[in-house]
């Protein structure tokens, strides 16, 4: 929560990533994916407990990886809407690089410190 800040963690099983093609590097698509993002309107459970009632708070997003799995696919989307409604295809080069590091991304480093 931004005006309180207590944490809520939420684990989930996931293999496969959806990522948003929006440069031309996979690494900062991933960076993209990655990065906080603030989401509006939602029940802050620490602060609705303080006041007696429900209390829309916004919070900051942000997904981590708890443990590399063997094999991680990423799914590059490629298509957008356009403001015509039309589906278009992103056909733009993107460089992989030989060896990806997730060490940033993993919320291992994270727990050490908090």
């Amino acid at each position: 929560c931004v005006h309180c800040s207590s944490k809520v963690c939420q684990m989930f099983l996931c293999c496969v990533y959806s990522v948003s093609l929006c440069t031309a590097t996979n690494e900062a698509c991933l960076k993209h994916y990655m990065d906080p993002e603030l989401v509006c309107d939602v029940e802050c459970p620490q602060c609705s407990k303080v006041s007696g009632s429900k209390v829309q708070r916004s919070f900051l997003k942000q997904f981590h990886i708890a443990r590399l799995p063997e094999c991680l696919c990423f799914h590059l989307q490629r298509t957008s809407w356009l403001a015509s409604g039309q589906l278009q295809k992103n056909n733009s080069y993107v460089s992989f690089p030989f060896t990806l590091d997730m060490s940033k991304y993993l919320c291992g480093r994270l727990l050490k410190t908090e």
